[in-house]
């Protein structure tokens, strides 16, 4: 299952896969799982992703973190 709500909050602020990955601190394809459902983040990868895309980790994920 893909997490479009994460696409769509990172489109919006006009950002990158690459650019969002360099920002968090993670690998470009560690993004790209994200949006695609293959990849859970960690508690503290949601939130530090939802403070770069300034939106609510619920906003974005569900309580599994996708």
């Amino acid at each position: 299952m893909s997490n479009l709500r994460f696409k769509i909050a990172r489109l919006r602020r006009g950002l990158t896969q690459r650019e969002l990955a360099r920002r968090v601190g993670v690998s470009e394809a560690t993004v790209t799982r994200i949006e695609t459902g293959r990849f859970v983040p960690s508690g503290a990868l949601r939130q530090a992703l939802s403070e770069i895309l300034a939106v609510a980790a619920y906003e974005i994920f569900d309580s599994t973190g996708r």
